[in-house]
């Protein structure tokens, strides 16, 4: 097997996490922390490193979350991320705790992300392209400028705008003003066509809530100062050092996505390994029921049986599913209304792995946003080994509950049959196909969080605040939902917050 990234930098030197985080307490104190995702482990991990008792508590069988990998049932040792797919370069903790641990990183490039489109019965391999043959009418320099000059004419100004997200009283009114519009409004706001807004929708856009008149503008223009990386790293970590390439024009790795070589979960199950917390984590253990009384401690009541008490907690569980469950604590009517309001989004990933890599032969690029049922295709497989490939159907909202609403066998041949239509000759190599329909998952009930217009302003500090001796932690407390490092900086604040209490 050849590698598919030859002109791939060498392997950086990158720079582990501390962990040494938490200032050590020499006074015992006992932490309750409620799910073994990313956050809930990072905070675990720098308590527990600091001298602190802690409890981890984890509904399921594994550590991770919605960091999971799916090897099954696929051939030639090939897997898909059924959640987070990409580590950016520029997530100093993220890429920190791989190296912590030793973990290998395989390389998704720039070559490896070229995205082509699918609209109106119309592929558009370069969208970025010049005059590119829109089946769409666009303004003139709409046509001129592409898909990528369409989002730097009409969003990037904003993202710039609303400043930092980390910055203490954030968000500033310049940023909320965009809390008040949906992202389609916002969008014609800014002067965009019928048909470019129609274009740019596909894909990132629409893949958050139910599309782009559903969200507020200032969720994505959040996420967007991050992807950019115009957001500095947490404070108190440095950015990996990394090594370039051989040559003057050689890549940078701070551009490039990483994934953990044989799969992203192998990073939660090397934390969750480590000395410091091997025997802390309890699988198994859905929590039931929340209490406490003045002034006592903590106790939490799991679906088993099992009854834990604790000085502090840290609950990284998903408002989805926490409220559902017995909360006998005395919770700010505030965070009750945030726990019970915040959404988040349908999401539905569906796995065609093939004989060969059809896209490759017909020269197209394996990402893909469509107007299709497929809605954005990925392959999976594009830091892997192997002649065979595995394209992803990622599908959001309301197609993403369609498909959820199918068996499986149905599912499969709706998506094989969109694949299709945008690489032609997948449906003649079909190997095996699986899914993961994140709306079904009880111990996530969605994937990540988003917010209607206006919730950002009246959900943003009731989220993140602790109340009686509970602290709140996931990727959802964070400015970047979604992604493993913002799991990771809410774990490392809670940790702190803890720490803080008692000093």
């Amino acid at each position: 097997m050849t590698d598919p990234h030859p002109s791939a930098p060498p392997s950086p030197k990158f720079t582990p996490v501390p962990d040494d985080l938490v200032p050590r307490t020499e006074t015992p104190v006992r932490v309750l922390v409620l799910g073994a995702g990313m956050a809930g482990l990072a905070a675990g991990y720098q308590l527990a490193r600091a001298g602190y008792d802690v409890t981890i508590l984890e509904a399921r069988d594994r550590p991770g979350g919605r960091v999971q990998t799916i090897r099954e049932p696929f051939e030639g040792g090939q897997h898909v991320e059924a959640g987070a797919m990409f580590l950016p370069g520029q997530h100093a903790l993220t890429i920190g705790y791989a190296a912590r641990f030793g973990l290998e990183l395989a390389p998704i490039g720039p070559d490896d992300l070229p995205t082509m489109m699918y609209v109106r019965g119309t592929p558009i391999v370069d969208p970025n392209a010049a005059n590119a043959a829109w089946p769409v009418p666009l303004w003139d320099r709409e046509r001129i400028h592409g898909v990528a000059g369409q989002f730097m004419d009409y969003i990037i100004g904003a993202v710039a705008e609303i400043g930092d997200p980390r910055a203490p009283g954030w968000p500033t009114p310049a940023a909320l003003k965009y809390d008040t519009m949906s992202m389609a409004e916002f969008l014609q706001a800014q002067g965009a066509s019928p048909g470019a807004i129609e274009l740019l929708r596909l894909g990132y856009l629409d893949l958050w809530g139910d599309g782009i008149e559903s969200y507020s503008a200032l969720l994505i223009l959040r996420d967007m100062a991050g992807l950019m990386n115009a957001v500095p790293p947490h404070t108190g970590h440095k950015h990996p050092k990394l090594r370039k390439a051989p040559g003057p024009s050689g890549p940078d790795p701070r551009t490039w996505n990483w994934q953990v070589a044989q799969g992203n979960d192998r990073l939660p199950a090397a934390i969750a390994a480590d000395p410091a917390l091997a025997s802390r984590v309890h699988y198994g253990e859905a929590v039931a029921r929340l209490e406490r009384g003045a002034d006592g401690p903590v106790r939490c009541r799991t679906a088993t049986g099992r009854l834990f008490e604790a000085d502090a907690v840290i609950c990284t569980i998903p408002f989805s599913v926490l409220r559902s469950l017995e909360l006998a604590v005395p919770l700010s009517r505030e965070k009750l209304r945030a726990i019970g309001r915040l959404e988040y989004t349908s999401f539905t990933r569906v796995y065609v792995q093939t004989a060969t890599r059809v896209w490759k032969k017909l020269g197209r690029p394996g990402i893909a946003n469509t107007d299709l049922p497929v809605r954005w295709v990925n392959d999976q497989t594009a830091a892997q080994t192997g002649a065979m490939g595995i394209l992803e159907s990622g599908s959001a909202g309301p197609q993403a509950r369609a498909f959820a609403a199918l068996g499986d066998v149905e599912r499969a041949r709706q998506v094989v049959a969109g694949l299709d239509r945008v690489y032609p000759g997948v449906a003649n190599e079909v190997v095996c196909s699986t899914s993961k329909c994140w709306d079904l998952d009880p111990w996530a009930r969605g994937d990540y969080c988003w917010f209607l217009p206006g919730d950002m302003r009246a959900l943003l500090p009731s989220i993140v605040s602790a109340e009686a001796g509970i602290h709140f932690a996931g990727d959802h407390t964070s400015p970047s939902p979604g992604w493993i490092q913002g799991a990771i900086e809410s774990g490392h604040r809670a940790a702190l917050e803890i720490a803080a209490t008692r000093s």
